[in-house]
């Protein structure tokens, strides 16, 4: 007899998890109706639908992996720990499900989030940038947390919270911070405007690993400057230019030395001397 109650009761757990999966699919339904009542039944199926639906965050179809996020936010606190570490391990598709379900509670989540942001492992302090930006109902703490990551020593930090800044339509309350913005959005044009300031932001990438990313450098403090050709660069302008103009990629070199050349300062003069002897081409 216990036989049979143990195969009945398998029957039953596979016939459930077969409808979970099914609903999971009703998910990605280009009828609103038919995804509504996939959710509900989902958000009523309990422990056994959150393994299918943490994988539902990487799946293909955006409007699955949108249902499921918006499911997963519904489990509340307990789940938090769960996403959490999801932003750091996750895919970029399962991270972003992640921050779209810790986004739905609200100020539960600021504590883990800004816990995060003190770690030692860049990929928390991404993640809860990431996060973040699905908290922006919340106002101004939520801001002040992402203007303070735009200064993160890590690119991709810095990148995200930008990113999460821009989809929040934020708009910069000073040049300083317009600087850390558009730099972090590599939105070099823009940051070309932003003069001393940007001079700076651009000073602390003078070692990034990517010859293309200090290229790109050497072009913008030359826009930055370029205005003002005439005149005198100040120490800090002038410094990161000379740093450029011994670059080990020969692009940097160049790009460093065309932005010598055009801003005219006597005391560079040595730089623009020098790159005659260059014997790349």
């Amino acid at each position: 007899m216990a036989l049979f109650d143990r195969k009945d009761r398998e029957e039953d757990e596979s016939a459930k998890e077969t409808e979970i999966e099914r609903s999971i699919r009703a998910l990605g339904s280009k009828d609103w109706e038919k995804r509504q009542e996939a959710a509900i039944r989902l958000s009523g199926a309990g422990k056994p639908a959150i393994v299918h639906l943490l994988k539902a965050l990487n799946d293909d179809n955006a409007l699955i992996r949108t249902g499921a996020a918006e499911i997963l936010g519904t489990y509340g606190e307990p789940a938090i720990p769960t996403l959490m570490k999801l932003l750091v391990t996750g895919k970029e598709r399962v991270r972003d499900g992640a921050a779209r379900a810790i986004g739905q509670n609200g100020e539960k989540a600021i504590n883990p989030l800004k816990e995060a942001l003190e770690s030692d492992i860049y990929k928390s302090r991404r993640g809860a940038a990431l996060a973040l930006g699905y908290l922006d109902y919340l106002g101004n703490e939520i801001t002040q947390l992402l203007v303070q990551a735009l200064l993160d020593k890590n690119q991709e930090v810095s990148r995200q919270a930008a990113l999460s800044l821009s989809n929040m339509k934020w708009v910069p309350a000073n040049n300083r911070q317009a600087a850390l913005f558009f730099y972090g959005l590599e939105d070099y044009e823009k940051l070309s405007k932003t003069g001393k300031d940007g001079v700076i932001v651009l000073s602390a990438d003078l070692k990034n690993p990517d010859p293309k990313t200090r290229k790109k450098v050497a072009q913008t403090l030359k826009k930055i400057n370029s205005d003002d050709a005439a005149k005198p660069l100040t120490d800090d302008a002038a410094k990161p230019l000379t740093v450029l103009a011994n670059d080990s990629d020969a692009g940097v070199r160049h790009a460093a030395i065309e932005a010598i050349g055009e801003i005219k300062d006597p005391r560079l003069l040595p730089y623009l001397v020098k790159a005659l002897d260059d014997e790349d081409p």
